[in-house]
């Protein structure tokens, strides 16, 4: 068998690197998009278990907390739902809300901002199944379509 050439050996150490640099950068792209997705995901499984929290409070009390929202665009304010769900009076707590995403009495979203919840006697603007709203601007979009929410 003849010796190999260095120039051979020179031409696969070249490719190796080339393509371990190309996987490099495939996963690079992908942590740099995964948290975003992350807190899209985090979200929606807020949003479903905050679903399950007031049904449950509805279950005891045969209402959900009552909330205005005059603009659904700008959530400014869920300490209603804050409230009713993880009463400090030593009522039964619905919802253990971490105090790290407590933000002027209101849960803050992954985002950023509060997530938002509305609710009058039992009727929403949206969500007709459940009575109340809930959702997430996904970082103060205006444009509904790109939100997180239960309609």
């Amino acid at each position: 068998m003849p010796p190999r050439s260095p120039a051979l050996k020179k031409d696969k150490v070249i490719l190796a690197i080339t393509l371990i640099v190309m996987i490099a950068g495939v996963i690079l792209v992908q942590i740099s998009a995964s948290p975003h997705h992350v807190a899209i995901s985090k979200s929606r499984v807020e949003i479903a278990t905050l679903g399950a929290a007031l049904e449950a409070f509805k279950a005891d009390h045969g209402y959900y907390p009552e909330n205005l929202v005059t603009d659904y665009a700008k959530p400014t304010n869920n300490a209603v739902l804050v409230t009713a769900l993880m009463p400090t009076n030593g009522d039964k707590v619905y919802f253990k809300f971490n105090p790290k995403f407590i933000v002027n009495s209101s849960f803050i979203d992954p985002f950023g901002s509060p997530y938002g919840y509305a609710c009058s006697n039992g009727s929403s603007l949206h969500n007709v199944t459940n009575g109340y709203d809930l959702w997430s601007t996904r970082g103060e979009s205006t444009n509904p379509s790109q939100w997180i929410n239960n309609w």
